[in-house]
């Protein structure tokens, strides 16, 4: 059973982040949603959550004007966003 998590809080919020840490299973997919896009920035995020494909909403990253290259988080459109609930089983929100 696959779940897509959907993150909206800053790197600020380590105990949220560690509570989604304590639950995300490999074959999961992390969304990253306002305020949460910051981690994109920070480059060890996937050192933190290897086998996870972490997606950014591309509107949000581009609202707060953060730079994207070298990223390993992929952009998502918000078309994306449905076909990314689709293809999971459950979805879990942290805010």
């Amino acid at each position: 059973m696959t779940t897509l998590h959907t993150l909206n809080r800053s790197p600020a919020d380590t105990q949220l982040f560690k509570q989604l840490l304590s639950t995300i299973r490999v074959g999961d997919t992390l969304l990253l949603l306002e305020d949460a896009v910051y981690y994109c920035i920070k480059n060890n995020l996937n050192r933190t959550i290897q086998d996870i494909e972490v997606f950014a909403l591309k509107d949000d990253v581009h609202a707060r004007g953060i730079p994207f290259e070298g990223s390993d988080v992929k952009l998502a459109s918000y078309e994306e966003y449905v076909r990314l609930t689709e293809r999971t089983d459950k979805l879990i929100n942290w805010y």
